[in-house]
């Protein structure tokens, strides 16, 4: 299963509907944003390296890789359904429309894109795949590589224009705690699979979103800082145990580390400022573009590095793929900006 962010989560301030709901948007959750876009990096860049057999499985890399996946995913979920019940309130209908032009386009041009890319390289990257008619079609129930994130998002969003209008809010919550009940039991086909896993933690968002917003902008940092730090020790607490009994980082086991994770990382988000702050911002403001594109980046440089030039130390290609996996991204999506194309690439 693929491993790796709503409109709501990857938009822009101005991008929400409703002038009142846009001034609603505070820095900390591009913050947020930022931070987890480059766990995303990281992740994947650590996933390569011990795929392609560069870095030993055991030891700290695999660590690394399962203390991230459980809740970096979880945090980007949850920030997604922060402005859920703002959006459907102020425009049922520009809410659909957002999650197409935003979720559904980005979904299917940089999937398409990312598979003629692996189709042309053929056996030099970690996992062949080829670009057909059919695998095209298949996008719609089964996603490549990071973009399953997208996908899930997509069906969750459009859960929640069918239940928070007619049902409320409590019943999203509900639904997907029972979704990921089933989850843990059942084998669910890919469409549902991961939209039950990460249901709980959207529909958080969605039912805490104004409370969180709220508490955000007026916690003092001090409280932040002592919130994130003791978050971050239950987090340690929780994941070890999970950790220690080979299960996965998003076995059912590690969802009291994937809570404290979340919430030491909201914390976080908030207590940060100046130039730390600014800097975060302007990653979690191109967080779409970083994440459709760093894969490409992110193996690109691996390849290039290890199989080009032999080098085989895994600190340095982390250090250049990451780098690389940022920036690129960063300065296509300016480059896009200033040509106009950013909403049509699915860049903006």
């Amino acid at each position: 299963m693929p491993t790796s962010t709503p409109a709501s989560l990857l938009e822009r301030p101005t991008d929400v509907p409703g002038q009142a709901v846009a001034r609603a948007r505070a820095d900390w959750v591009d913050v947020a944003k930022g931070m987890g876009i480059v766990l995303v990096v990281f992740g994947h860049a650590v996933d390569g390296l011990l795929k392609a057999g560069i870095a030993e499985a055991g030891g700290g890399w695999a660590a690394s890789y399962f203390a991230v996946y459980t809740f970096h995913m979880p945090l980007f979920f949850l920030l997604a359904g922060l402005f859920v019940q703002a959006r459907l309130a102020a425009d049922a209908g520009g809410f659909v429309h957002t999650a197409l032009v935003r979720i559904a386009w980005p979904y299917l041009l940089w999937s398409v894109i990312q598979l003629a890319v692996i189709g042309a390289l053929g056996s030099v990257v970690n996992s062949p795949a080829e670009l057909t008619p059919w695998r095209v079609l298949s996008l719609v129930w089964e996603p490549t590589s990071q973009f399953w994130f997208l996908q899930a998002l997509l069906v969750l969003h459009l859960a929640s224009l069918c239940i928070v209008p007619r049902a409320g809010v409590a019943t999203l919550l509900v639904v997907m705690l029972v979704a990921r009940g089933v989850d843990a039991t059942v084998e669910l086909p890919f469409l549902l699979a991961l939209p039950a896993r990460f249901g709980l933690f959207y529909a958080l968002g969605v039912a805490a979103g104004p409370l969180l917003r709220q508490a955000a902008q007026t916690l003092p940092r001090p409280r932040a800082a002592a919130l994130a730090a003791a978050a971050g020790l239950v987090w340690a607490i929780a994941a070890l145990p999970v950790w220690l009994a080979g299960r996965s980082h998003w076995n059912i086991a590690a969802l009291p580390a994937a809570f404290a994770g979340t919430l030491a990382m909201l914390a976080l988000s908030t207590f940060v400022r100046g130039g730390a702050a600014r800097f975060w911002l302007t990653l979690g403001q191109a967080s779409m573009a970083i994440y459709v594109l760093h894969v490409l980046f992110v193996a690109g440089v691996r390849i290039v590095l290890h199989k080009g030039l032999g080098i085989d130390q895994p600190v340095v290609i982390l250090l250049v793929a990451c780098s690389v996996g940022i920036a690129a991204p960063l300065l296509l999506r300016a480059l896009a900006l200033r040509a106009g194309l950013a909403r049509a690439l699915g860049l903006g």
